[in-house]
């Protein structure tokens, strides 16, 4: 159910998306760790680290944007 909220935030922009995208590949390399499946948990570490790096381009580009907006008025 988180990865299906998460895609729908991600569909409408909403920059909280990833955070949630973070804490469901957290969530993931637990659970995968405990029942043994280490491939799996470290594909969910890279997930993880594709959701880190989507948020700090979001976060830039919304500055980028910002910055843009208050130079143009």
């Amino acid at each position: 159910m988180l990865s299906l909220l998460a895609q729908w935030m991600m569909a409408r922009k909403y920059l909280e998306n990833w955070l949630l995208w973070i804490a469901v590949d957290l969530l993931g390399i637990g659970v995968y760790q405990v029942k043994g499946l280490h491939a799996t948990a470290a594909l969910y570490v890279a997930f993880l680290i594709m959701a880190t790096w989507g948020l700090v381009a979001w976060w830039r580009a919304l500055g980028a944007k910002r910055n843009a907006d208050v130079a143009s008025t």
